[in-house]
């Protein structure tokens, strides 16, 4: 579904002066900002697991209608984070770290091999 590059059949190798061999193919990790979120966004874990237990995010994965509704509150966050940053206020809640988190639900939803359930809609629409 999504690219990626370590899977390539067309993958660079690299051999090691011990005559090791290995994929040179691999994402930039070393470039994500880890210290910038890595401990905003596991608080918002911790926030969740204390509020629902641990894992209750990944039950919902298979549930459409669940991964949409934290793909809003995700909207939601971004637009609240967005214009705190704008006005340069400050808030209690960590909105730019939910938001992390509900795109982080949404793309573990599009990793899943199995199609999605989707429920009826009680409204009709």
């Amino acid at each position: 579904m999504f690219s990626n590059t370590a899977d390539s059949k067309e993958e660079a190798l690299h051999t090691f002066k011990s005559g090791a061999r290995s994929s040179r193919n691999l994402p930039p990790f070393h470039l994500i900002p880890w210290d910038v979120f890595a401990t905003r966004l596991a608080n918002r874990y911790k926030l969740g697991m204390e509020k629902y237990g641990e894992g209750n995010w990944q039950r919902g994965l298979h549930d459409r209608d669940f991964v949409l509704d934290r793909a809003n509150h995700a909207l939601q966050h971004m637009h609240r984070g967005v214009e705190a940053f704008r006005a340069n206020l400050d808030y209690d809640d960590d909105d730019l770290a939910a938001a992390m988190w509900g795109i982080i639900c949404l793309m573990a939803a599009q990793a899943l091999p199995k199609p999605l359930v989707t429920h009826e809609d009680p409204h009709g629409s």
